[in-house]
Formats: C-alpha cells, structure tokens, sequence
C-alpha cells in the first residue's frame, strides 16, 4: 500500500477517534431500509452465531450502501466481543474495502471499547502503520523569526533531486 493511502486511513481512523461525523445517510428511505436490513442481520447472527462471518459477507455484498447498519448489527449481536468484532471488520473491509472509513466509524460507534480491535483490523487488511522508511527524514532545524518558522528545504527529494 503506498504512502498516501496510509496516512487517508490513518487520518480517516484518526477522525473516527475524534468523533468526526464520516458517513451521513442518504435518505428517510435508505435509512429505514437499512434499518430493516441491521435488524434481518442480527436476528439471523443470534440465531445462528457460527454463520456470523458468511451473514455478514452476504449481506454486504447485497447492500453496500448499508454497511454501517449491517456492521453495527454484527456487532451488537456478538456482544462486543472484541475478538469477533475484529473478525467482523476483516470480513467486512475484505467485502468492501472502498467503504473502509464508513466501517471503521460504525464499529467504533457501535462499540466504543473496541478501538484497538477495529485498528488491528484495519492494519491487518489494508496493511500496518507507516514504517521508518515512510516517514520522511529530517529537513533541518526550522528558525524563528518574529514568531514564525523557517524551515530550510530538504536537500533532496523527489522535486529536488539534489547535487
């Protein structure tokens, strides 16, 4: 995964932590609609807890616009175990990878304690943090004058090749 998409998910995630409203729902009509789909979802998760993963994959792929619901269902049908709420987000961002940020959110929305499980999640599918090599290296000692920070230019980098 390159750099750039790292840093969206991470800011995405980040967003998430802060409370940072993501996904909106489109309609009155999508809405109930979705409701009805959450509710089908965890009726059929309480009745047949080992089938939770090929529900949720199923019912995904047939309603991506209500992935929230359909996550937030899974999740408050487990019980907040965070190991299947991990579980639950893999399969989830494995079906709708596009719709990562949407997920993450109502999985922490529907069970706040599980931050570090829906993070493990996403690392494990859309790969882990930034390492060393991301990180862009030092540019210098930034200097201030009047309240304001110059920071001398990188010596190299893709737009300044260097000497």
């Amino acid at each position: 995964m390159n750099l750039a998409l790292r840093q969206a998910v991470l800011l995405v995630f980040s967003l998430i932590l802060l409370g940072a409203p993501i996904a909106e729902g489109a309609g009155k009509s999508a809405i109930s609609d979705c409701s009805e789909v959450g509710r089908k979802v965890r009726a059929s998760v309480v009745k047949s807890p080992a089938s939770l993963l090929p529900i949720v994959r199923k019912t995904l792929a047939a309603n991506e616009d209500c992935a929230c619901e359909i996550v937030r269902a899974a999740i408050l049908a487990v019980e907040s175990d965070p190991d299947l709420i991990r579980e639950i987000v893999i399969t989830a961002l494995e079906t709708l990878e596009s719709r990562a940020a949407e997920i993450a959110e109502c999985a922490v929305l529907a069970a706040p304690g599980s931050v570090v499980a829906v993070k493990s999640a996403l690392y494990s599918v859309l790969g882990g943090p930034p390492t060393d090599s991301d990180v862009p290296t030092s540019i210098g000692n930034p200097t201030s004058v009047h309240g304001i920070f110059l920071v001398p230019p990188e010596t190299a980098s893709p737009s300044n090749p260097g000497p």
